[in-house]
């Protein structure tokens, strides 16, 4: 990756377009790395305060994707482009959060909130820093050549890939059509299968 460390951005989207698998990854680390949370931090300072790292990095990751589709070359340089974006991004994300938490009227809005407790946290200890995608990928695996367990069903596997993209418990109630205790119980549930069947503890 050194080769590209002197390349603007804009060079590395061209190399990329063009083919350039090496050019693509060394952007994607650019933006997506340790600098993303200075990236974050300068565009909403008060958001990793507020929520959870995973979530607002979820966010951060799908703007890079975005950017990098719809960027034209001429309009403005790739950074400015990006940080316009993500600072839109954030500012969306933060008004939904509040309007959440100021829409749930029911019983459940007694709950504890959840913003900071996401699919990651199957993994801790000395293994944080693993991505937690691979535990969905492995139960859909299985499912995909009918082995998955009886105890991991269809709807715990699509609640767990919704808060891996950053959702809520009270979000995910709303787009399954449950509420807010049965989604995080399905959840927890399926926490617990995926320790015991990679040993985590």
């Amino acid at each position: 990756m050194d080769q590209f460390s002197a390349s603007t951005d804009e060079e590395l989207i061209l190399l990329s377009r063009m083919g350039d698998s090496r050019a693509n990854l060394a952007l994607t680390q650019r933006y997506c790395g340790p600098a993303r949370i200075n990236h974050i931090r300068r565009v909403a300072p008060d958001l990793l305060g507020r929520f959870s790292l995973w979530e607002v990095s979820s966010v951060a990751l799908r703007v890079f994707w975005k950017c990098l589709d719809g960027y034209r070359f001429g309009s403005s340089r790739f950074f400015t482009y990006y940080i316009t974006s993500l600072r839109f991004a954030l500012s969306r994300f933060r008004r939904e959060m509040i309007q959440m938490s100021v829409r749930c009227v029911s019983i459940d809005s007694l709950a504890k909130r959840d913003s900071t407790y996401t699919l990651h946290d199957v993994v801790t200890g000395e293994r944080d820093l693993d991505d937690p995608r691979q535990y969905v990928n492995y139960f859909e695996t299985l499912d995909k050549y009918h082995r998955l367990p009886k105890t991991v069903t269809k709807e715990m596997l699509e609640i767990a890939k919704l808060r891996l993209e950053g959702l809520t418990y009270y979000q995910i109630a709303e787009k399954m059509g449950m509420t807010y205790r049965q989604a995080r119980s399905r959840h927890e549930k399926y926490l617990s299968i995926a320790r015991k069947t990679f040993d985590v503890k």
